[in-house]
């Protein structure tokens, strides 16, 4: 049971402002919804190409279309889970670099069984990360800015999903067909360098440091940033 100067704290966090550091959480989460979104979105827009290259018959087009969705079902079923055992920000870290390499490897595939295969297993890192930038966000923002940020959220979401469709327009055009379908996977792998900002700022949750009873990484979240007006009456998140 929460001792009282953690439901202090819990009760705080509901109140807690948006401030410039929030803002820059969900600069990080954006990078996030920029990656699973490039990578979920990657398969469509060179299905045609690939029909052609490969002289799929029907039933293989649709075989790879629903590929990553059926990975993403497989993902999205423990990621709640591993989120409270292992933290949000390893999932979401551990997610970025499983399917961005996945996705890498698929541009040297010259199958549908192997490219299904691939895109099936990368859809199980991005069902894992998926649901996490809006737990962070709702973890980290104030009961009066919730829902707003949540419906922002959605809104950098689904712009995102537009990259994927112009990266494989441009690809085609200025590449031979049979080439062209693989530039999009090997631009899959940027993602692995955004990991380096978000390992480096992305702070882990607050609330799921508490549930864990990790006082000590509590307190060094918030003093990192400085949310002073949230939590310098309490003595599980105190600061200098």
């Amino acid at each position: 049971m929460a001792n009282r100067s953690e439901v202090n704290l819990l009760t705080r966090l509901d109140r807690i402002p948006l401030t410039p550091r929030i803002v820059g959480i969900i600069l990080l989460l954006s990078l996030v919804w920029l990656a699973e979104a490039f990578d979920i979105g990657i398969v469509g827009p060179v299905l045609t190409t690939l029909e052609k290259s490969w002289h799929l018959a029907s039933w293989q087009v649709g075989l790879l279309a629903i590929a990553s969705t059926i990975g993403i079902v497989l993902g999205m079923l423990p990621s709640g889970m591993i989120a409270d055992k292992f933290g949000r920000r390893r999932v979401i870290l551990f997610g970025i670099l499983w399917f961005s390499v996945l996705t890498l490897l698929g541009s040297l595939v010259s199958n549908v069984g192997s490219l299904f295969a691939i895109r099936l297993l990368a859809g199980i890192g991005e069902g894992a990360v998926l649901p996490m930038p809006y737990l962070i966000l709702s973890e980290f923002t104030g009961n009066r800015r919730r829902a707003v940020s949540v419906g922002y959220a959605n809104g950098i979401l689904t712009a995102a999903y537009i990259v994927p469709s112009v990266v494989s327009l441009w690809a085609l055009h200025n590449y031979p067909a049979d080439y062209a379908w693989r530039v999009p996977f090997l631009l899959g792998g940027i993602p692995l360098i955004m990991l380096i900002p978000i390992y480096l700022w992305l702070p882990e949750s607050p609330r799921y440091l508490l549930e864990r009873g990790q006082a000590t990484g509590c307190k060094s979240s918030w003093n990192r940033w400085k949310i002073r007006r949230v939590c310098h009456t309490t003595r599980i998140c105190t600061t200098r």
